[in-house]
């Protein structure tokens, strides 16, 4: 996880040397007519009581009660196991559709920006103070005490949606050791166990833990999904459309 981190600020490094290279071997002489300089760049318009750095620069789209909420991930047990435990309880606490976005190699800060996912529970804070915080991305906290820098980073439109997730997301801490423990057995093969199993495993042995997540109520739903054996994101009916994978058809 910490090499991906590692790798988007290495390529972000490598572009800025390029670009200085590239202004530095450009010819001296002004190709153009003393008296051209092209289209002038426009005056920005200022927003009425608003300082720079809490101009939104992006715009969401809203997530209306019970429609999909895209949960950015990539090939890390840990974070899979992490997406999958906060999936669950906003599916069966929350009652909203969740979707598993893999990112591969693009990095979710773009994805989250585009709006192509609503949440990411690894978000780096230098990211978040450099682009994020501008943006309007939601800083709502970490999951990791030993690694209080990867933050949970959220749409402002995953608020408009439910303030109850945010609110539950902002207490939602499993454990640092447990969560390692559990995800080291996330393996191939037909001995190796799945991130929904583990999931559900933590569920079971750690109820004085996930209870504290989120109230009475929501916490019922999630425990009755337990009981009557539910080990998967779905959570609803629909009528088949060939591409959804978070429908019972």
């Amino acid at each position: 996880m910490r090499q991906k981190l590692l790798a988007y600020s290495f390529l972000g490094t490598v572009a800025a040397v390029f670009a200085f290279a590239v202004a530095a071997c450009a010819p001296e002489d002004e190709p153009f007519p003393f008296d051209y300089h092209g289209t002038p760049t426009p005056t920005p318009v200022p927003v009425a009581n608003a300082t720079p750095e809490k101009i939104i620069t992006q715009k969401y789209d809203i997530i209306s009660k019970g429609e999909t909420i895209k949960i950015a991930e990539w090939d890390d047990n840990s974070l899979k196991m992490l997406n999958f435990l906060a999936g669950y309880v906003i599916i069966f606490g929350f009652d909203h559709a969740v979707e598993l976005v893999d990112l591969g190699d693009r990095h979710y800060g773009d994805a989250l920006l585009a709006g192509d996912v609503h949440l990411v529970l690894w978000m780096d804070e230098e990211w978040y103070k450099t682009t994020g915080a501008d943006a309007g991305i939601l800083n709502i906290g970490t999951l990791y005490q030993s690694e209080s820098d990867l933050r949970i980073g959220a749409s402002p439109a995953l608020q408009d949606a439910s303030r109850d997730i945010i609110e539950f997301l902002g207490s939602f801490v499993p454990g640092d050791d447990t969560v390692e423990s559990l995800a080291s057995r996330i393996t191939g093969g037909r001995i190796g166990m799945r991130p929904n199993v583990v999931g559900v495993k933590y569920f079971k042995e750690n109820g004085e833990i996930w209870t504290q997540w989120i109230d009475a109520e929501a916490g019922d739903a999630v425990q009755t999904a337990i009981d009557e054996g539910k080990t998967g994101l779905i959570n609803r009916k629909c009528i088949p459309d060939g591409g959804n994978d978070n429908c019972v058809n």
